[in-house]
């Protein structure tokens, strides 16, 4: 179950009328810098030996919270701070979207995405989030 699924649980639960998700903010990789810039670039690529750092780092806790190989895998390439990793949750938003929308509506709830990725760019950022 993701939280997506929980939210949208609640919603219907909760008897409202609208569920509105927000996308993740467009983060401009290249107003970044030092070791920001640097990280952004190696996440961004998949690079090899950052991944692999990455996973290392996870494998201490893998039995404890129940992590597979494909959980650490996903998490190492898309759940970095970085516009890749924003672009994939917001993909995951709106595929689950997709998916009850229907069901939604004939339970009388409205599901929808608001979209405001779309309209931000490094000219609307100083802060490259």
């Amino acid at each position: 179950e993701t939280w997506l699924q929980r939210v949208y649980d609640l919603a219907l639960e909760s008897g409202a009328t609208l569920l509105l998700f927000k996308t993740a903010n467009f983060i401009c990789g290249e107003a970044r810098t030092g070791d920001w810039l640097e990280g952004d670039r190696l996440y961004s690529s998949f690079d090899g030996e950052t991944i692999a750092k990455c996973a290392s780092m996870i494998e201490p806790i893998r039995e404890s919270v129940g992590l597979t190989d494909e959980d650490i895998k996903r998490y190492c390439r898309y759940a970095q701070f970085t516009d890749v990793g924003s672009r994939y949750v917001n993909r995951l938003m709106y595929d689950f979207v997709e998916e009850v929308r229907s069901e939604a509506f004939d339970s009388g709830l409205v599901v929808g995405v608001f979209n405001d990725y779309s309209i931000e760019s490094c000219d609307t950022t100083e802060d490259a989030i």
